[in-house]
């Protein structure tokens, strides 16, 4: 018996140690429940880590390949809800909040899907890989657990009903070789994912980069809260 709680209380402390994270701005299709749209509620929305370390294959949105892709097209949390509007060629803000720091870096890619019930291929975000003004596609979160920040150029003349965005955090976790290198960060890693849904229109058209919210605003506080105090 006593071996047994031992294995559980294990168990239970080894899932406080893992990196965790979240795409928060556009909201993901996991995470638009914590602000205020009237979508299904993911308390794991921090987790989607494609079903740790020795998969070898994920979901575009961090679900495990062979499970039941929860956030694709036909899943319980892609409801197809545009999260937010923008210009095409503007320069978008991003957030991702970090629950706990394990390095490495963000990329962020982005497809013109137009169809919500059909689900989008890797192939289709790999071209567009999203850049920073400065030019570079990653992102390298150099302090702690927090929400960080990002600006990144959508590309010129790409407009869509539904286009998904793509965040995949590459972490840094493990030991590894990687180009005759090799150290904690190198080789095959653990990676968070996420997508959202969002519209992009022609330049000469008017855009409202915030959908409507849920008229209730204690609704909206409740989610809010919950963001602030989500931890783990």
């Amino acid at each position: 018996m006593i071996l047994i709680w031992t294995t559980i209380l294990l168990l239970t402390m080894s899932s406080f140690c893992n990196g965790h994270g979240y795409l928060k701005e556009p909201p993901s299709r996991s995470s638009m429940w914590r602000y205020g749209f009237n979508t299904p509620t993911n308390y794991n929305d921090n987790q989607l880590f494609c079903g740790g370390f020795d998969v070898s294959k994920c979901g575009i949105c961090g679900d495990r390949w062979d499970g039941s892709r929860d956030n694709e097209a036909g899943g319980i949390y892609a409801t197809g809800i545009i999260s937010r509007h923008y210009t095409e060629g503007q320069t978008m803000h991003v957030e991702v909040k970090l629950t706990k720091q394990h390095g490495g870096y963000f990329e962020f890619r982005i497809c013109p899907n137009n169809n919500p019930s059909r689900r989008a291929t890797q192939a289709c975000l790999n071209r567009y890989l999203l850049r920073q003004p400065d030019g570079s596609t990653r992102y390298y979160p150099k302090g702690g657990s927090q929400t960080y920040s990002v600006q990144l150029m959508l590309p010129p003349g790409l407009t869509c009903t539904q286009c998904v965005i793509q965040w995949i955090w590459n972490t840094a976790s493990n030991w590894g070789c990687e180009g005759g290198q090799c150290g904690r960060g190198f080789g095959h890693q653990e990676q968070f994912r996420g997508c959202a849904d969002v519209l992009i229109t022609s330049s000469g058209s008017h855009s409202n980069n915030n959908p409507a919210y849920p008229s209730n605003n204690r609704i909206r506080l409740y989610r809010m809260l919950t963001d602030q105090f989500h931890t783990s």
